[in-house]
């Protein structure tokens, strides 16, 4: 079954990877080794290939899809994107036909399966 992140662990998300900590999708902490995580689209969101706009941009993540995540999100170049300011992203490495590429934490929401 797949959990969304829930608003009080999303806040409590931001001070481990303000220190490049790691971070899960789910109210409880879980091993990064068993938990598989996916981000789904709140909206069209470019797909950049570095933590930073100033990056190439790969493709788009398009709103509604979901695509298997890193359930560590990584601090990187600051953004405002998606009605949040943050430096947070999160990693989907099949994106972009396998490349792989960032998108922003702001634009999508991070899932588990557990």
């Amino acid at each position: 079954m797949r959990k969304a992140m829930s608003a009080m662990a999303s806040l409590a998300v931001v001070p481990v990877l303000a220190t490049g900590g790691t971070a899960f999708a789910s109210t409880t902490v879980a091993d990064a080794t068993t938990a598989s995580c996916y981000s789904v689209a709140k909206q069209d969101t470019p797909i950049y290939y570095g933590k930073t706009v100033n990056t190439s941009k790969l493709g788009t993540f398009k709103k509604g899809t979901s695509q298997t995540a890193y359930c560590t999100g990584q601090t990187g170049g600051s953004h405002t994107a998606c009605g949040v300011t943050n430096s947070y992203w999160l990693y989907l490495p099949n994106a972009a036909g396998g490349t792989g590429g960032y998108v922003m934490w702001g634009c999508a929401t991070l899932q588990t399966d557990t």
